[in-house]
């Protein structure tokens, strides 16, 4: 049992601002939980708006001052990953929640989700459910199971988790085991925390509570991403549109972390894991289609080349529907498919 300090908060809520001081005021404003339970961390990486950012932050914390926040500023751009580091070594909760700075809780949700925490602080890593919004206003959920979850530690479970745990929005986990894990190889991937949930499944396991507390933003889809803009990132990915070669980059940095957590955590996961990512590929073809078919059809070439992820028939199916229906005739079917069964299918094979 992990000893529990009263004076210490239950969670860490970790924020990683870049250039966004719109997205982090709503996501600092929608933070509704008991100011006991808490504090609030935001490492603003060297960005060119950070003027604003320390406004938003100052004036958030003027008029929250019973929250236990603090700013950090970056002396250079360290990245993505490197500020998740960052951000753990600066920790005092049993739990590190990370954040995106343009994402947000959900209104009297993060409560339920950080009592559930303070009632199972043996767990390593704690799986969220999370939403988006469509463009059209419509509210997208994310979920993997009707019924809440236990996963024990084991090679089984991270292969599970891999990919149901990317999206950054809501990322729990035991702040002692990620501290632990503290790496540098994995800079420049975007995929930081994929290792931290590895590492903390395999020594305490995981649970999924079917909370759903968070709403996450796919800024990825606005052409405006910022990724790249560190030196760490900068050999991989170059900031602004999700051009080919930085979706290219992107699926390349799963051999990687792949490659890291076999290695280091004497695991044999990539088998699986590709196997996984390749079954849900549509959004590694998807995001390049709206290009044009040449285009799209020269990426999809190198992700055969490069990567693993044609190894189902699944990818081909993905393929064939974004060739013939484009990106929103594919996504608009997906969302009717998924309309009322409040959970991700799961595929077979």
């Amino acid at each position: 049992m992990v000893a529990v300090d009263q004076r210490q908060p239950v969670v860490s809520v970790c924020i990683p601002a870049f250039n966004r001081p719109e997205g982090l005021k709503r996501l600092l404003d929608s933070i509704d939980a008991s100011t006991s339970s808490i504090e609030v961390l935001v490492a603003e990486d060297a960005s060119p708006r950070r003027d604003e950012i320390v406004a938003v932050f100052c004036e958030w914390q003027r008029n929250n001052p019973d929250y236990r926040s603090f700013l950090i500023l970056n002396h250079e751009n360290l990245g993505f990953d490197a500020n998740l580091r960052n951000l753990v070594q600066r920790a005092n909760g049993t739990y590190v929640l990370f954040m995106g700075d343009d994402d947000s809780f959900i209104e009297g949700k993060l409560a339920t989700w950080i009592q559930f925490l303070e009632e199972n602080t043996t767990t390593g890593f704690v799986l969220r459910e999370y939403q988006t919004v469509t463009d059209a206003g419509d509210v997208e959920a994310f979920g993997w199971s009707h019924i809440p979850l236990s996963f024990p530690n084991g090679t089984e479970s991270i292969c599970f988790l891999f990919k149901r745990c990317v999206v950054l929005c809501g990322f729990t986990v035991r702040t002692d085991l990620a501290r632990s894990a503290s790496t540098e190889v994995l800079d420049g991937t975007l995929l930081y925390q994929v290792w931290l949930m590895a590492n903390a499944v395999k020594q305490a396991g995981a649970q999924y509570p079917k909370i759903r507390f968070v709403q996450a933003t796919q800024s990825y889809r606005s052409g405006r991403a910022a990724f790249g803009s560190s030196e760490r990132e900068s050999s991989s990915f170059v900031p602004g549109a999700i051009s080919p070669a930085n979706s290219l980059a992107f699926v390349k940095a799963y051999l990687k972390v792949t490659g890291h957590i076999d290695s280091e955590l004497t695991t044999d996961i990539s088998d699986c894991v590709w196997m996984d990512l390749s079954r849900y590929s549509y959004p590694f073809l998807s995001i390049q289609r709206r290009n044009g078919i040449q285009a799209f059809m020269k990426y999809v070439w190198s992700l055969r080349q490069e990567t693993p992820i044609a190894k189902s028939n699944y990818f081909w199916v993905y393929l064939i529907g974004l060739v013939c229906l484009g990106e929103s005739g594919c996504d608009n079917l997906i969302r009717k498919l998924k309309k009322g069964r409040g959970v991700a299918p799961t595929l077979p094979g």
